[in-house]
């Protein structure tokens, strides 16, 4: 699965598991990014704040969330 699909299916199981605030962040994320390394960088930094302060969110996208910060640091992103 490639970025774009892993950050469209993130929002997407937040938006039904009812935490659409957060689906809505990385929408607003993923909407101000000007180019795929900056998407990758605001979106990821969005899921690490959720993944280091909300284990309840966290558990529903952890996969993914997981997958998607391997492919940013595969391509030399790491974000913080």
């Amino acid at each position: 699965m490639n970025h774009l699909e892993l950050i469209e299916k993130i929002i997407r199981k937040l938006s039904n598991a009812g935490f659409m605030g957060l689906a809505q962040e990385i929408s607003e994320a993923q909407a101000s990014a000007s180019f795929g390394s900056e998407l990758i960088m605001k979106v990821s930094h969005c899921l690490l704040k959720i993944k280091n302060g909300r284990k309840d969110v966290y558990s529903t996208i952890s996969s993914e969330v997981e997958e998607l910060i391997d492919y940013a640091n595969s391509i030399g992103i790491y974000p913080k």
